[in-house]
């Protein structure tokens, strides 16, 4: 049986898992050196994803054909960018057809805890790998055995890649990361991605907001307090 390192605060897990009957992961494996990154923005009661932002890195006529295979799976499909350099995409899983998911998906996520972070998943060649983050007491060989068997069952495979303990400084943001809330750094990285950071910029901020189903005024207080911590940091 696995055991957790002695004094651990946070646990990373990443895992992969291969999903062929998923168009998403189809389009990975038939487009070479396509990537998409996929980013968790509302959960229902079950703890499953109903909106997901997609941005598609690929060459810009295959991006544009990733659009038509999103009907299969997927309703209220909304573009916010579309430019040489990414597709990104906001969609909300159609629940009848998402079922083949949710329930091996949400096995996972419960057993990691309520004080967990879903990392943005990247999906490529196939393959969906998947980044959690938890603050709970887990049993690694426990939850891997619940999990796999979960996917099993649904058709999947899944690998462990890495567990251990989480280190932010091995991530982007590093140690600016923990000083800032959850929200900010979903607001601050969603931001990145979507070009509002660009100049000229690809992306507004009541598209933002809309994104995070908040007010403008909401999300303007939330990039602000994230980007205060973040020169305030730098410069100090």
């Amino acid at each position: 049986m696995f055991e957790p390192p002695a004094n651990m605060g946070l646990t990373e897990l990443l895992f992969q898992l291969e999903m062929p009957e998923w168009p998403v992961a189809g389009f990975t494996r038939d487009v070479p050196d396509a990537r998409v990154i996929m980013n968790h923005i509302r959960f229902d009661e079950d703890h499953f994803p109903v909106r997901n932002i997609f941005t598609v890195l690929a060459d810009k006529d295959e991006a544009e054909r990733f659009l038509d295979i999103l009907d299969a799976l997927y309703t209220n499909i909304e573009v916010l960018r579309r430019d040489d350099n990414a597709l990104s995409v906001l969609v909300e899983p159609a629940p009848e057809k998402m079922k083949f998911l949710k329930g091996p998906f949400t096995n996972a996520l419960r057993a990691l805890g309520e004080d967990r972070i879903l990392r943005p998943i990247v999906i490529k060649d196939g393959w969906m790998t998947v980044g959690v983050i938890t603050a709970a007491s887990v049993d690694i060989g426990d939850i891997i055995r619940t999990a796999t068997d979960s996917f099993k069952k649904a058709g999947l495979q899944m690998k462990l890649v890495r567990w251990g303990e989480y280190r932010p400084e091995d991530h982007p943001i590093g140690d600016y990361e923990e000083k800032l809330t959850p929200k900010q750094v979903e607001i601050v990285k969603m931001g990145l991605a979507l070009g509002f950071y660009d100049n000229p910029r690809r992306c507004n901020l009541e598209t933002l907001a809309k994104v995070f189903g908040i007010s403008k005024a909401a999300a303007h207080n939330r990039l602000k307090s994230a980007e205060r911590k973040i020169l305030t940091t730098y410069f100090s």
